[in-house]
């Protein structure tokens, strides 16, 4: 549902998170978490736009697999 997600999902959501590289987690946090644009991002972390793009869609792919509790789509 929409609801909050569960702790053991919050969990691997966090985890994923922390296992990004530096740059993929500040842009997979503000796209994806505060919900900033990926123009917003790129300016505030002083980034390449298609660097924050491909940032964001692969940290998005690392959540995603996260809270799929590892099963391949």
């Amino acid at each position: 549902g929409d609801g909050p997600l569960d702790p053991a999902r919050r969990l691997a959501l966090a985890t994923a998170l922390a296992s990004l590289p530096l740059d993929q987690r500040a842009c997979a946090a503000m796209c994806l978490a505060a919900g900033y644009s990926h123009t917003e991002a790129a300016h505030a972390l002083a980034m390449p736009l298609g660097t924050v793009k491909s940032h964001v869609s692969r940290g998005r792919e690392r959540l995603l697999a996260a809270l799929d509790d590892g099963h391949d789509g």
